[in-house]
């Protein structure tokens, strides 16, 4: 069903006081004539007033972008599916509601041969469905595994699914890998093991916007192996892994208290990562961890880093390799401690710190995805909480002139 919003004066308001506060950080005597679709800024407000949107991912689309997010709805404790469709300027388009059949929408639109689908599952069986998304935002499911329960992440592997999902009857996490109609052609199951705190109400809490949110992932590493950020053995752990071998390594947490929130693999033995502990950030653009050494498990406690003081306790930082403004870089997404969205900007080859950006005006954000533009730029979704209790999707344009003056003001 689609449903047509247009945004209200409000958010043509608050359009107009960021885009002014962001180039008057430019020096005027550079400033040069600015297409419409290269740097906007966007709060897409409806009528809905009780639900609440979060952005969970962003495409591009022929004529613009395809946002996926995520709404609270009534007839589930899960959230409900939702897409929005824009422009190349970010202005709206259409909105698509998926039906409440349909719910718990995992982060992520994976394009396989030209169409973008997305996982999330049945609100009474639990089962795992698979949907497609067109252009337009026409949804309808392609697939449904069965047995599958309670997905948690869901990443793209050469054309495949890499699926992560809890079984609340065998305490543990399974790995699945299935095709875009629900065939399966990979699974592994990992023990969660017991202990004294409840694994299948923290997860259930994730899911339903209860209590804290956890940064399930998967990841493809290459030659066959694989890695899932999930529970293992009780703790929160970053468990690599091949279908069908014992050859197991991990990055070891503790309960779910200290984790990788983020991990990007940069080639060989290094990693670009983030971990928490009990609320508290660090970065490691240089990490190094045989991962393909069976038994190789390292305490997430042992890794060195520089603290993200600037970062929200309960944020999920977002680490992701990115070619932008002509460079190769690493880049940091994050709710800061002060209710903006934190930008912080890493060279690929060296990990070294190159600089931050802010992003949000008079209310308060929360960092969504990060994408990069056709032209160089930089696309950053978010939510932003209109009169202090109406969480609306938001979308940054930054112009790959407007990243360059970030990266090396000293050219201002």
């Amino acid at each position: 069903m689609f449903m047509k919003t247009h945004t209200n004066f409000l958010a043509k308001v608050l359009s107009s006081l960021l885009l002014a506060a962001l180039l008057s950080a430019c020096d005027n005597k550079k400033n040069k004539e600015v297409k419409p679709e290269a740097e906007f800024f966007r709060i897409y407000e409806n009528q809905k007033y009780l639900e609440a949107f979060y952005p969970t991912d962003i495409k591009k689309i022929s004529d613009g972008y395809l946002i996926q997010g995520k709404r609270k709805i009534s007839s589930s404790s899960f959230y409900g599916a939702y897409l929005l469709k824009v422009d190349q300027e970010g202005k709206f388009v259409s909105e698509t509601v998926v039906g409440e059949q349909y719910v718990n929408p995992l982060p992520g639109l994976f394009q396989v041969n030209g169409v973008y689908y997305f996982v999330c599952m049945d609100p009474v069986s639990l089962e795992t469905k698979i949907m497609s998304v067109s252009e337009s935002g026409e949804v309808r499911e392609t697939g449904s595994i069965a047995g599958i329960l309670l997905p948690v992440a869901a990443s793209l592997s050469s054309n495949q699914l890499l699926l992560l999902s809890y079984d609340k009857e065998e305490l543990q996490m399974e790995v699945s890998l299935s095709d875009i109609n629900g065939n399966l052609s990979g699974f592994e199951e990992f023990d969660i093991g017991f202990g004294d705190i409840d694994i299948e109400e923290i997860v259930l809490d994730h899911l339903t916007g209860t209590g804290a949110s956890l940064p399930f992932r998967t990841g493809t590493m290459g030659g066959g192996r694989f890695y899932y950020n999930g529970y293992n053995l009780y703790n929160f752990n970053t468990t690599f892994f091949t279908f069908g071998s014992a050859n197991r390594s991990a990055l070891q947490g503790y309960r779910n208290e200290r984790f990788v929130s983020s991990l990007e693999p940069m080639g060989g033995s290094r990693f670009a990562t983030v971990w928490t502990d009990n609320g508290t950030h660090k970065v490691n653009t240089n990490l190094s961890f045989n991962y393909s050494t069976t038994g190789n498990f390292a305490g997430v406690n042992t890794i060195q880093g520089n603290l993200l003081l600037d970062l929200s306790p309960s944020s999920l930082p977002l680490l992701k390799r990115m070619a932008v403004a002509g460079r190769n870089l690493l880049v940091l997404g994050a709710t800061s401690s002060t209710g903006k969205i934190a930008l912080h900007f890493y060279d690929e080859s060296s990990g070294a710190f190159v600089a931050s950006k802010y992003l949000g005006y008079s209310h308060a954000y929360s960092f969504g995805n990060l994408e990069v533009s056709d032209d160089g730029g930089l696309l950053v979704t978010g939510s932003v909480l209109l009169e202090g209790r109406f969480p609306r999707v938001c979308l940054f344009k930054l112009s790959e002139e407007q990243l360059k003056e970030v990266l090396d003001p000293s050219e201002d």
